[in-house]
């Protein structure tokens, strides 16, 4: 062994040596004769013999549940399950060989319990995969088989393949890396390239040649991941879906924050770029309907379509998304961030089953007020009702007692937004009486008059409101005064509620009054300066989307004139416009 080279392998294993006590678990056809894992070659034990094992083979005391409860209690951060052994018994229902345990009396899959098992406890998972297989037919006769001291064992030998049995090892591995998630350690045991004094010549021993070392690392690679900086890409998409239950950057914050940051921290990401990714993302779900701040823009505003404003915010999220997950990619490629999982179409079909009567929700109110088939106000309570019911009894997920918190919190939330829209009301009727509108745009257009520039201080204006104030009275004060500015400019009424809430929500992740950014470093348990820190090149991804959608109208326009039949006011867009 001392002629192989130890390499630092591709991703973050800081975790392995902060996490070091785990369990490696040796199990197989060989548990049943209880002497030794290597008991078909130590006694030479031919295959009809040890067959018996196999015929017999019923582990009906495992309990992988139980197995996992209790290492988590002992302290333990991770396992290694023998997948398959030298005696080349399968431990998962592998589609490459018949010798497996789903074709025991055992008949299931026993490695499936056991990632499930531990990965429910929050352990990392590890998977044991013998380079050595005495079954395989093709696997080569050496001085460590079995059939070592057949009569005929050089005979036998010469009509084996050792490239077959290679493609058949690739094969089993791309199975194990790609049907039951991300694997934390893949253990490969072992080389022997040396010829002992009393084997044989032709006994010869495997080495990395053999093995097709190269091509088995490249496979594993390309099995764990495709993209630099994976998990951020997974938090910003996740985000984009989510946005769509919660309308809510706290809630996502909150909700996906506490589980993505620490596992990307875990797989090498920076605690402050994992935060700074969650807070920005967070955004995407003020603009994926059904967003409650659009309401509260179309409620000020006066005379706005509400299902038009959903659906204006569709590809505005995206946008968003799609600056984030370029900032963030730049990001892990200068930082050797780890690669993510790859796309899984059978693992993508499988979440949207289990996610579908979540997303419903989203359908409902979207294509109901859009459809004309109820009011917002009627779809609310829809929704409600219906992710009650969802909750309760499908996902079963929240109890009676957590319905009535639920309540609790959600009359104290409303009695605010109430008081707040009252006192806009008569705030707005105030500042109509007082010219305040007029006044605004007299100052801005003495300024200047290029509709561009103005547009631009309608956007920076917001972003120091929302470094000041909350968002909700931000859209109740701002409103009145800027939407006549706006659309004397050339920007839509619905396009400019895109632009107000985007505004908003990057105030919410600025100091001194951001509170999604507090949520952020509460979540990560990390300093409020270090997490504004990482944002700052997500802020200035941020703001290429805000202009965009500043000065594009048909990002925001574009699917409710295809779909909502919506008629623009607005004569002369500001901006380029592709679709009339």
């Amino acid at each position: 062994m001392t002629s192989y080279v130890t390499r630092k392998t591709p991703g973050d294993t800081a975790w392995f040596t902060r996490d070091r006590f785990g369990m490696f678990i040796h199990w197989g056809l060989y548990a049943m004769p209880a002497r030794h894992e290597w008991v078909k070659t130590r006694e030479r034990i031919p295959e009809e013999k040890y067959d018996k094992y196999f015929a017999h083979f019923d582990p009906d005391l495992f309990d992988a549940r139980e197995w996992a409860r209790q290492a988590k209690a002992a302290g333990m951060k991770y396992a290694v399950l023998t997948t398959k052994h030298h005696e080349g018994f399968c431990m998962w229902d592998t589609q490459y060989t018949d010798y497996k345990c789903t074709n025991t009396p055992a008949g299931r899959d026993l490695v499936r319990e056991y990632v499930d098992a531990f990965r429910a406890e929050g352990l990392h998972v590890g998977f044991y995969y013998s380079l050595i297989d005495w079954h395989h037919p093709e696997f080569p006769i050496d001085h460590l088989h079995p059939r070592r001291d057949d009569k005929n064992a050089e005979e036998l030998n010469q009509h084996r393949d050792m490239r077959k049995y290679a493609e058949y090892m690739r094969n089993q591995v791309t199975e194990l890396l790609t049907n039951y998630g991300k694997i934390d350690i893949l253990w490969f045991d072992f080389s022997y390239p040396d010829v002992p004094a009393d084997a044989k010549p032709w006994m010869k021993g495997k080495g990395k040649n053999e093995w097709e070392a190269e091509k088995l690392i490249a496979l594993a690679d390309a099995c764990v991941g495709w993209m630099r900086g994976g998990m951020a890409m997974v938090n910003i998409v996740a985000s984009y879906f989510f946005g769509g239950i919660s309308g809510s950057a706290s809630a996502d914050t909150a909700s996906i924050g506490s589980i993505m940051i620490p596992m990307m921290v875990d797989q090498g990401y920076g605690a402050d770029f994992s935060t700074a990714v969650t807070i920005t993302s967070s955004c995407e779900g003020l603009l994926v309907p059904p967003s409650h701040n659009m309401v509260i823009y179309a409620t000020t505003a006066g005379g706005i379509s509400v299902g038009s404003l959903f659906l204006a915010g569709y590809l505005p999220g995206a946008l968003l998304a799609i600056v984030l997950m370029i900032g963030s990619y730049i990001i892990s490629v200068k930082r050797n961030y780890p690669k993510g999982d790859p796309f899984s179409i059978k693992r993508f079909i499988k979440q949207l089953g289990t996610s579908i009567w979540a997303l419903a929700a989203v359908i409902i109110v979207v294509f109901g007020v859009v459809g004309g088939v109820f009011t917002a106000t009627e779809s609310a309570a829809i929704a409600v009702i219906y992710s009650l019911f969802v909750s309760v009894f499908i996902y079963k997920g929240l109890d009676w007692k957590g319905v009535w918190h639920a309540l609790d919190e959600c009359v104290n939330t409303l009695s605010i937004v109430l008081i707040l829209i009252a006192t806009s009301a008569v705030f707005g009727n105030c500042l109509t009486i007082l010219h305040v509108p007029d006044l605004a745009a007299n100052a801005i257009t003495d300024l200047t008059d290029n509709p561009y520039i103005i547009a631009l201080l309608i956007d920076l204006i917001l972003l120091v409101l929302g470094m000041i104030m909350d968002m909700a009275p931000i859209i109740l004060i701002a409103t009145p005064i800027l939407l006549p500015i706006a659309t004397s400019i050339g920007i839509d009424p619905i396009q400019f509620g895109i632009i107000v809430v985007l505004n908003c929500g990057i105030g919410l992740l600025t100091p001194p009054v951001g509170s999604v950014l507090f949520i952020g470093s509460a979540v990560a348990k990390r300093p409020m300066e270090k997490v504004v820190k990482a944002t700052l090149p997500f802020y200035l991804c941020m703001f290429v989307a805000l202009l965009l959608l500043t000065y594009v109208p048909d990002i925001s326009l574009a699917i409710p004139k295809l779909l909502g039949g919506y008629v623009s006011p607005i004569a002369n867009p500001l901006g380029p416009v592709f679709i009339h």
